[in-house]
C-alpha cells in the first residue's frame, strides 16, 4: 500500500492553485445551470466549424467559429461580458484570450 507524503503545504499549494484556474474556467455543470436561469451573466460560443453547429447546438449559443474569432468578435462581442466557448478541443479557444481591436 502506497502512503501520500504530501505536506501541508502541498495541500494548500495544491487548492490556491485549483482555486486560481476556476477564477478563469468553468465547467458544464456550471454552465448548463447558468443558462437555465435566464441570466448567465455571461455570452456562451460555440467555436465549432458550420457543419458541428447545424448538427446540434446549446440554445442561447452565439456561433463564432475559430477561423473568423479575429474577424468578427468585436461585432458580437461585448469586451465587458465574460466569455464561455466550446468547441472540439483547447487550441479552439486559444483567440478569445486575446484583446480584440
Amino acid at each position: 500500500m502506497e502512503t501520500s507524503h504530501h505536506t501541508h503545504d502541498d495541500r494548500r499549494a495544491a487548492v490556491e492553485h485549483f482555486a486560481a484556474k476556476l477564477s478563469f474556467e468553468t465547467d458544464p455543470s456550471d454552465v448548463h445551470a447558468e443558462m437555465l436561469s435566464g441570466q448567465p451573466g455571461f455570452v456562451l460560443v460555440d467555436s465549432r466549424g458550420d457543419s458541428a453547429w447545424k448538427q446540434g447546438r446549446i440554445p442561447g449559443a452565439v456561433h463564432l467559429p475559430t477561423a473568423q474569432i479575429e474577424e468578427r468578435a468585436t461585432a458580437l462581442l461585448d469586451p465587458g461580458v465574460p466569455v464561455v466557448t466550446y468547441c472540439w478541443g483547447r487550441a479552439a479557444t486559444a483567440p478569445l484570450g486575446r484583446p480584440w481591436r
